[in-house]
């Protein structure tokens, strides 16, 4: 299943690169919660590559999110895909 979503267009999302972590934490509940509102099943986390500071922070913090059913990295290791 985790490959049938990889790379997929048309999944919102929401790009937190460039961010600090804390910001991009803070970002990341409020949209999560804005979608779960809006019935969203499935949502991008887009967090980069980099130095994974932020990968490790939004990982992290999905892992411990109660609205997020599962959540998985993208093969190329910039972002996550979340189910609601």
């Amino acid at each position: 299943m985790e490959e049938y979503f990889d790379g997929v267009a048309g999944i919102p999302e929401i790009d937190l690169h460039g961010m600090y972590p804390d910001e991009a934490e803070q970002l990341l509940h409020s949209e999560l919660y804005r979608f779960g509102e809006n019935n969203q099943k499935v949502v991008r986390v887009i967090y980069g590559a980099g130095t994974g500071v932020l990968a490790k922070t939004i990982t992290e913090s999905l892992a411990q999110n109660p609205m997020v059913s599962k959540s998985f990295v993208e093969s190329h290791g910039g972002a996550s895909i979340v189910f609601l």
